[in-house]
């Protein structure tokens, strides 16, 4: 599927967090702005890890590949309705893992 995006979140990630962690550049609110931007990036990918296969490949054709619900479905042998409900599903997940603070998750 398409994965390149995922292989390179973390490689980006570091190499910013390296950047500004360097001291090289003041920690002022651009810099926050980016290093939470980077920890949201990171929690989004390890949530899209979480989702059952068919779900993580829905989320990724169609926001990542760019794809319209009736070209996810033509391509994959679905209704519209099905990938709808399918990808109705996986964002209501998505939003679960992303909004459920960590010692909740932990318990």
């Amino acid at each position: 599927m398409l994965t390149s995006w995922n292989d390179q979140i973390p490689i980006l990630a570091t190499v910013m967090q390296i950047t500004l962690l360097s001291g090289d550049h003041p920690a002022g609110p651009i810099t926050m702005r980016i290093t939470e931007r980077i920890d949201r990036t990171i929690d989004l990918q390890r949530a899209l890890e979480q989702l059952e296969p068919r779900h993580r490949a829905l989320i990724e054709l169609h926001y990542f590949g760019g794809l319209s619900q009736p070209e996810i479905a033509e391509m994959l042998g679905l209704t519209v309705p099905q990938v709808y409900h399918a990808l109705k599903t996986a964002r209501k997940q998505l939003r679960e893992m992303l909004t459920t603070p960590p010692q909740a998750k932990a318990a």
